[in-house]
């Protein structure tokens, strides 16, 4: 990465330098001093074939290096693949495939669920289907029982309750209603 980095800095500096070639009037400079000419013709062809091979030198390190990019990320996958494997039972490319379209239908992008790469993601989310697989089959077992009828509620009632209050400590007129209720319900 430092080396890329030295070289580009090079190419720029070589591209500065040609700017300044190119702003010469080479006509002119041909008709003055052929020799001058020649000497900075050969001077700026040598910049450009030595810019060209730093480019390319850059370009073949990029590409060394995004390979070994990916031969790391593939190696992470199986790594990981072979976790989901090991750890979550009946593992199988059906499953990966329902797994997908359980990330689909709850909200993710197609693009988000090709990214899901890590052993933990994949158990997690294989988790999220399980849970939800079960509340569908108990949502639909409870559906499928009779609802119990609720038992209708029964009245109770009660007798209007006699004086509390002590027939000594009664007026003359509470007493006579009190007692004349009393009669009458003996009869």
């Amino acid at each position: 990465q430092q080396q890329i980095l030295v070289e580009v800095a090079q190419v720029v500096s070589i591209d500065n330098q040609l700017a300044q070639f190119n702003n010469l009037d080479w006509n002119r400079l041909y008709s003055e001093d052929p020799t001058q000419a020649v000497l900075l013709d050969r001077q700026m062809r040598d910049l450009m074939g030595h810019k060209q091979n730093l480019v390319n030198a850059i370009t073949h390190k990029e590409q060394a290096q995004n390979l070994k990019k990916q031969q790391e990320t593939e190696k992470a996958f199986q790594e990981n693949m072979a976790v989901v494997q090991r750890e979550i039972k009946g593992w199988s490319p059906e499953l990966k495939q329902q797994l997908f379209k359980y990330g689909l239908e709850t909200g993710y992008s197609e693009a988000e669920m090709n990214n899901v790469k890590s052993a933990a993601q994949v158990k997690s989310l294989h988790k999220a289907y399980l849970y939800d697989q079960l509340v569908k089959k108990q949502q639909a077992s409870a559906k499928s029982k009779p609802q119990p009828q609720a038992a209708p509620v029964t009245r109770i009632s009660a007798q209007k309750a006699g004086a509390n209050k002590d027939p000594d400590k009664m007026t003359v007129e509470e007493w006579t209603k009190w007692r004349s209720s009393q009669v009458t319900r003996k009869k």
